[in-house]
């Protein structure tokens, strides 16, 4: 009896001992790659960072946040593609037990995120992610005739945290060209369907997800307030259609015992995703107001999901994604702009979401006086990449010679003595770009920082040319080259940028 009990406390040891040091790797900050060092942009001191590290400490941030600079590869993420339920349990963070820190390091934080996301972060996190656990700073905003503006430690706290290191490229999850939505989430997308058609045959429930004049005023005047938008009026005829939806009463039509997944996925959504893009999809959240604000910063604002056009799409041009596209825009984020990663959503998560997105996208047709589904009205064709040429390093030359013909520079930046591109170029008027909602579009993308809303490989930048983006000026150049002319393009746009991926 004396042996087994010395066996069984043996045993106990050895488990208590082996759990506390999976605990202990799973908790522990890495060796840093370098100490802190201070960080400095002027002789006396005062500079935009030299003040952001003072608000810094004076917020008592570096009681949450360690600024060494993790290694990327610690504590990878693997469970970015495998569906594991509810792995990571919430609220995991890989941080040190004994100083019980919450969250992230920021030694590598420099150009991770965007401004706006940093602001939008600063004065309201849970609008930027539902779980966060960082405390509100809305001191650092200030409020003036109904527009929300960072005061100006708000500003050199931003300028500090974006000079932290140098952001490593996050790692990049191919996701499957053949990947299918679950054939339940599918199925429950057609049930959908079906009763919105039935909708449209019965002339009460169609007055109730359709809004009528004096119900439709204002919800657009709103819309323009909370967004801080100008009059949209001169577009506003063009998007009607869809803004006589009722937004409340077609969500309303997913809470059903039949629809468990897309109830499930209009939850996430709403948890994740709704602090920019809105309740209803419409890209007015709490954060968006804060993604341009005159005089201090601009950047695109939050897709408007009514109407179904997104950028980062593997079908023909003018087409709608396929849902793995959706899938794989919440997989990887869209690189330098504030839509971040959501991989560590569990996989049946994700689909969720991409299945409600699906719904979001009706229209009130007002000359048939019905609704109809962007979804069902046209079948979207997969986009066909040819495979990448063995000598695209050659081509670089022809390639600039491909950039300066379709005149890019008129958008992106002429090309410098070196062959390097000019980073953000700017509309002649800030008016003269626009988004699907007909609001600015700032600037150009940048090519000299090596992010690509579509991905880094050169495959997705074949097909960014090819296809377009949808929305924005960003033309297709299908029918202005050929393959080939555009993987000279290509070969260009990858030598911009040194260290940039040249696989497949």
């Amino acid at each position: 009896m004396s042996r087994l009990l010395i066996v069984l406390l043996v045993l106990a040891a050895a488990v208590t001992a082996l759990s506390f040091a999976g605990l202990l790797w799973l908790s522990s900050d890495p060796p840093p790659l370098e100490a802190e060092q201070p960080v400095s942009d002027s002789a006396s001191g005062d500079g935009p960072i030299d003040r952001g590290r003072r608000v810094f400490e004076r917020e008592a941030c570096q009681e949450c946040h360690t600024r060494l600079g993790r290694p990327p590869s610690h504590h990878d993420r693997w469970w970015q593609l495998e569906d594991v339920g509810d792995q990571p349990p919430k609220g995991w963070l890989p941080n040190r037990i004994d100083r019980h820190l919450l969250g992230p390091d920021l030694g590598r934080e420099g150009g991770k995120r965007t401004d706006g996301w940093h602001y939008a972060h600063l004065r309201s996190p849970r609008d930027i992610d539902a779980l966060s656990q960082m405390p509100a700073f809305p001191h650092l905003f200030e409020e003036a005739d109904g527009t929300v503006r960072p005061t100006r430690d708000a500003q050199d706290l931003v300028a500090y945290l974006q000079s932290l290191g140098e952001a490593p490229d996050a790692p990049w999850v191919d996701v499957p060209l053949d990947l299918e939505m679950p054939a339940d989430l599918h199925d429950e997308l057609a049930t959908w369907q079906e009763s919105l058609d039935a909708a449209n045959d019965d002339e009460e429930r169609l007055a109730e997800l359709v809004l009528g004049d004096e119900a439709f005023e204002p919800v657009w005047e709103e819309y323009l307030k909370v967004t801080g938008q100008p009059d949209l009026e001169a577009v506003r005829y063009t998007h009607e259609p869809n803004w006589r939806i009722d937004a409340e009463a077609l969500a309303a039509s997913v809470d059903q015992d039949a629809l468990p997944g897309l109830r499930r996925g209009r939850q996430a959504y709403l948890d994740h995703c709704s602090g920019c893009h809105g309740r209803f999809g419409r890209g007015d959240g709490p954060a968006a107001a804060l993604m341009q604000i005159k005089g201090v910063h601009e950047e695109n604002l939050p897709r408007n999901f009514s109407y179904a056009l997104y950028k980062n799409r593997t079908t023909k041009p003018g087409q709608l994604p396929l849902p793995r596209d959706l899938f794989a825009t919440l997989t990887n984020g869209l690189p330098g702009s504030a839509m971040s990663s959501f991989g560590t959503l569990p996989q049946r998560t994700r689909w969720e979401i991409v299945a409600y997105l699906q719904t979001l996208g009706v229209y009130y047709d007002d000359f048939e006086e019905e609704l109809v589904t962007y979804l069902g009205t046209r079948a979207a064709e997969p986009l066909v990449i040819p495979d990448v040429p063995p000598d695209l390093e050659g081509r670089v030359r022809a390639g600039r010679i491909q950039y300066e013909r379709l005149d890019c520079a008129s958008c992106h930046g002429p090309v410098t003595g070196n062959g390097e591109v000019l980073g953000r170029h700017r509309s002649a008027s800030s008016f003269e770009w626009e988004d699907e909602m007909g609001r600015p579009l700032p600037y150009s993308r940048d090519f000299t920082n090596g992010k690509y809303l579509l991905g880094p490989s050169p495959r997705d930048r074949f097909r960014a040319l090819k296809a377009g983006l949808n929305i924005g000026p960003m033309p297709s150049y299908s029918e202005a080259l050929q393959d080939d002319e555009i993987w000279d393009l290509v070969a260009f746009l990858m030598s911009v940028k040194a260290g940039a991926r040249t696989g497949p």
